[in-house]
């Protein structure tokens, strides 16, 4: 029997003509959005008045107008671009969408596919879908490697599961703790749903009564790590950890969260946290959150004497250190290599008033934030440097820790008032 051979992009999916309103040429698997928030202004065609279209209006040509995938449309996905030469066509003009309903049709994406294993995501400000992002609508159907050059892979086009708000993303039950943009590039419902596809943590006491998770602990002769009440709701329980009574310099405490993150390994990943320091003095204390190995804590870990990151520790970090108390850097270390300092100052921390910090890794680059603003990146090149060494085997794990500089006293203190971590696999 003579095999049918099909035209690309003509298969037997369900289809639906669209209007795409940009100039892009757009080739086949393209994702496309609907324009939510289309308006028009009134006009005359001939001798008949149209009138203006506003947000006020009743106007179902928002789910027909097409747009490039982004924050504001993400949560309104119409298909995937069929029914193109190789070449494609350049808008604005009338396109054929392949509905997402379960059936086959070509995918545009930039990740390396595994048969009935990798799956897809819209990605905001590209019409490539990726092995990661908030948004699902895909599995593949083909073993291909696009992660070098964007192409097509045949795939499973599936009905979003979760309809997301226009803005904040996943946020979890409402919640404004975290920055929409570092999680909306991450599909937090369904690794709530789903442990096994990735690595979540999460801790909100204002929007989400799950507990703390269980962690690993260090704490000096004179430090301590507890859940603390707060007056505010917004705060409820901190994890503080605190230096008591005679504490000494070079006192230390310690906590480490399971959940391992491979930090370079191309899997995108991100953490925030959002904390609070008891004190700021150039004597007081030296602090960091961030990614540490594994590892049994101690007072010199992650910290030396002197404040410096622990020689041993492969670690990527904000960090508070000794004689700077004013100063919040990005820090990294390769154990048994010098620490490089990334950034510094890139956040002011005030005495008892919360300051956001996270750090999101696109497979490519590290992009730290310090309360919802992306500061200068750890590039690529930067993680694959020879001199100023990067930990690019590390697998690690969300880490606190507090130490005691000269100044320390007792009361000082670091809180940990909420935090999320996270990686798909």
């Amino acid at each position: 029997m003579q095999q049918v051979q099909m035209v690309p992009g003509a298969g037997p999916e369900p289809k639906m003509k669209v209007y795409y309103e940009g100039t892009d040429t757009l080739k086949n698997g393209y994702c496309l959005c609907s324009n939510t928030d289309y308006t028009a202004s009134a006009l005359t065609i001939g001798p008949l008045p149209v009138a203006a279209i506003t947000a006020a209006s009743a106007c179902r040509e928002r789910w027909t107008r097409a747009e490039k995938p982004k924050i504001g449309n993400i949560h309104r996905f119409l298909g995937v671009v069929v029914g193109l030469g190789e070449a494609g066509r350049a808008g604005p003009g009338m396109f054929d969408v392949a509905r997402p309903c379960g059936a086959m049709s070509d995918i545009w994406t930039g990740a390396s596919c595994t048969i009935d294993s990798t799956v897809l995501y819209l990605v905001a400000g590209s019409y490539a879908a990726s092995n990661t992002g908030n948004v699902r609508i895909g599995l593949a159907a083909q073993t291909v490697d696009r992660s070098t050059t964007n192409g097509a892979v045949l795939g499973y086009l599936e009905a979003p599961g979760t309809v997301i708000p226009a803005t904040g993303g996943q946020a979890v039950n409402g919640s404004d703790t975290f920055t929409a943009a570092i999680w909306d590039n991450f599909p937090l419902d369904e690794l709530r749903a789903n442990p096994s596809r990735g690595v979540l943590l999460e801790y909100d006491p204002k929007f989400n009564p799950m507990p703390v998770s269980p962690y690993a602990v260090y704490t000096g002769a004179h430090m301590t790590v507890a859940l603390t009440a707060n007056t505010a709701l917004g705060t409820a329980a901190a994890l503080v950890l605190t230096a008591g009574a005679s504490v000494a310099d070079n006192d230390a405490v310690a906590v480490q969260f399971p959940g391992p993150i491979d930090v370079s390994g191309g899997k995108p990943w991100a953490f925030e946290v959002l904390i609070a320091c008891g004190t700021v003095t150039d004597t007081d204390v030296e602090w960091l959150v961030g990614l540490l190995e594994a590892s049994t804590l101690a007072n010199a870990t992650p910290f030396a004497n002197g404040g410096a990151l622990a020689a041993a520790a492969d670690i990527v970090c904000f960090d508070v250190k000794a004689d700077d108390g004013n100063s919040i850097d990005v820090s990294y270390q390769k154990g048994g290599e010098t620490p490089v300092l990334h950034d510094d100052d890139v956040g002011v921390p005030t005495a008892a008033t919360d300051i956001k910090l996270g750090m999101y890794y696109n497979g490519t680059t590290i992009t730290p934030y310090v309360n919802g603003t992306a500061t200068t990146a750890i590039t690529a090149a930067d993680i694959a440097s020879l001199t100023d060494v990067f930990p690019a085997a590390l697998t690690g794990y969300f880490t606190a820790a507090l130490k005691g500089d000269s100044g320390v006293a007792a009361g000082d203190n670091l809180s940990l008032r909420a935090f999320r971590v996270a990686q798909i696999r």
